[in-house]
């Protein structure tokens, strides 16, 4: 009995492998109904990019000799996904036909391109007129016009020059080398990390006019010193948003200074890390706005009353909504960290390494008691904080002040995978709090003012998510 199932389980394993070497192999060259039926479901960009990655790279897939082998073709795999990619100019988005309800008041469309999953998986959004643009974390940009959102949704790809003087630098396959991606005043910015050389980066920005045949992209701006090229790229910030005065505003990372490079950087006004700059667009003067910033990739700036909303991440536990009601570059708000902190370092293996965390920062559970601003509201657990947007239309809630944050994460018992909803009053003190589950890592939020819905990216399924109030 016992060797009938592993027999049962052999016969199953070799037939699910035959099957799937006999898709692969003859999905193309099948004609009966059935198969033609499955083949019109998969859009026309998607097609034509497994066709072409299947003859350029199939080779590379089942090389299994040893792990280090295994890994460079995976590298080597990576580098002519891009250049599939770079040959695809049209990418269809397929409407899912089941529009969720949630708690009776929201209603969400999403449209799905799978090759996101490889091109990113992160992308962020931008508005312009009747346009979205969208560019992912590997420099492929692409526009769509809203207007035309029925049942798919069709974005042009917009040649540019970014792979060539960006993307060229990187060959390991990394496809988080973009931060964000800002429209104004007739000109595109992207905030990337540039790097410098095997041990340096920086975090920097291009920009370009807006052109939707072909943007060509030149140096606009970078920080002023190099960070270790390697594990702490993710800590970078890199959000942008308009600003007053010809100037635009750029969250800058830690880039691990506390917990890697052993400084105190963003406590210094004399570094640009754990900051959030203004730059000017012409004359790209720069000032610090306010420091002690960790990981900030959630921004909004509210002309009308003067506010910058902002989110940060924590480290373990502690996420925060902050506002700098008048910033001003002669007086910079400080927001404490790694002074002070709602979450903890994480634990490490040797209790002295950890001791010596504390000691440099040391996280105090108050930052007013400190000198610092306090959190609009903090998060412990976290919930993987991301984008942050204000419209009080959305819900027509224009005697209050109404603000949307979204989140990543992976639990939804915590919160996390959801858009959380804050409404303040005139004192901008929470009156209520609400959460919108999404169910998908959150990572960009904004908000369509001419058919008043809040537009998201959605990285778990490579997405565009279309909320709505019912």
């Amino acid at each position: 009995m016992k060797y009938k199932k592993y027999i049962y389980i052999l016969i199953s394993l070799i037939i699910l492998i035959s099957a799937n070497f006999y898709v692969v192999t003859y999905l193309s060259k099948t004609n009966n109904f059935f198969v033609h039926k499955i083949k019109s479901l998969i859009p026309q960009s998607s097609r034509d990019f497994l066709k072409k990655f299947n003859s350029d790279v199939k080779d590379i897939i089942f090389v299994f000799d040893n792990n280090k082998k295994l890994q460079s073709k995976i590298v080597d795999r990576n580098i002519k996904i891009y250049d599939i990619l770079d040959s695809i100019k049209t990418f269809d988005f397929i409407k899912d036909p089941d529009e969720n309800i949630i708690n009776g008041t929201y209603k969400i469309t999403k449209f799905t391109n799978p090759l996101l999953r490889e091109m990113g998986p992160r992308s962020y959004l931008a508005l312009h007129k009747d346009l979205i643009i969208l560019i992912t974390g590997s420099g492929t940009l692409m526009y769509a016009n809203f207007n035309d959102i029925e049942q798919n949704l069709t974005f042009k790809k917009i040649e540019s020059n970014f792979n060539q003087l960006v993307m060229s630098k990187y060959l390991d396959g990394r496809k988080n080398i973009v931060k964000n991606i800002l429209v104004d005043d007739g000109k595109i910015y992207i905030s990337y990390l540039k790097k410098v050389s095997e041990k340096c980066v920086k975090l920097a920005l291009v920009s370009s006019k807006l052109n939707l045949d072909e943007l060509n992209f030149v140096e606009f701006f970078e920080i002023d010193s190099c960070q270790p090229y390697g594990g702490q790229m993710n800590n970078t910030g890199g959000n942008l948003s308009k600003f007053k005065n010809n100037k635009i505003l750029l969250t800058v990372g830690g880039f691990g200074s506390y917990e890697v490079q052993k400084n105190d950087n963003p406590q210094k006004l004399d570094s640009m890390l754990g900051k959030i700059l203004s730059i000017d667009k012409d004359t790209k003067k720069t000032n610090i706005l306010s420091l002690g910033h960790r990981n900030s990739q959630g921004l909004f700036y509210d002309e009308f009353e003067d506010v910058i909303y902002s989110t940060d991440h924590g480290p373990k536990g502690g996420d925060e909504i902050n506002l700098d009601f008048a910033p001003d570059y002669k007086n910079p708000k400080n927001f404490g960290w790694a002074v002070s902190s709602y979450g903890e370092h994480y634990d490490y293996p040797n209790k002295w390494l950890t001791e010596e965390f504390y000691k440099r920062a040391p996280l105090h559970k108050s930052h007013s008691e400190y000198g610092f601003i306090e959190p609009l509201k903090y998060f412990t657990p976290s919930i993987g904080i991301t984008q942050i947007i204000k419209t009080e239309r959305f819900e027509n809630l224009f005697n209050k002040k109404v603000i949307y944050v979204g989140s990543m994460g992976w639990d939804l018992d915590e919160n996390d995978l959801t858009i959380h909803k804050l409404v303040l009053n005139h004192n901008y003190k929470i009156e209520s709090y609400d959460v919108i589950p999404i169910v998908e890592r959150i990572r960009d939020l904004i908000y369509e003012e001419k058919t008043n819905k809040i537009l998201m990216y959605l990285e778990t399924s490579g997405s565009i998510g279309i909320l709505e109030k019912i």
